[in-house]
């Protein structure tokens, strides 16, 4: 998560995984072409890797998508865009709704556990009250911790304004 834009009046935080989706395209091109290759031999085998590939690229790229979070005081709205290979959806809520920003943790379920964690935003009044992920990962990048933290002062800084 980078912030993209931040004013006291705005606050644009961007999410966009270019190497979750420049490894989706390569693994779907890799299990496409090694299916098509066998099928154009004759071996029926390669229909399994064009459908098995194909169904798993499409699941991943659905996961895929460039978030957008906009916190605008001129307009009082927290606006939400979220985009991928199949389509634009945009949710909007008043940013007087919006109380604070969390850190999300889980923990990995490997041998050696990892801890995880994702921003989420709490409204806490409004149609929409309750935790509202910025993204549906958790990740052990720093990006969410930072994009918390950012919220949370930008949030701040009016409210001590006001």
């Amino acid at each position: 998560m980078k912030i993209t834009r931040d004013t006291p009046e705005q606050l644009i935080v961007d999410h966009f995984s270019i190497l979750m989706a420049v490894m989706t395209v390569t693994f779907g091109a890799i299990f496409l072409g090694t299916g098509l290759f066998h099928l154009f031999q004759g071996k029926i085998e390669g229909l399994i890797f064009v459908i098995v590939g194909g169904s798993f690229t499409a699941i991943i790229l659905y996961y895929t998508e460039r978030v957008q979070v906009i916190l605008d005081r001129q307009t009082d709205k927290l606006i939400i865009r979220r985009r991928n290979i199949f389509g634009y959806k945009q949710i909007e809520h008043d940013l007087s709704d919006l109380d604070r920003a969390v850190l999300e943790k889980s923990v990995s379920n490997r041998r050696n556990p990892q801890e995880l964690y994702r921003a989420t935003l709490v409204l806490e009044s409004g149609m929409s009250a309750g935790r509202h992920p910025i993204v549906e990962v958790y990740t052990n990048l720093p990006g969410s911790r930072e994009t918390v933290h950012a919220i949370n002062r930008w949030l701040d800084s009016h409210r001590l304004a006001t």
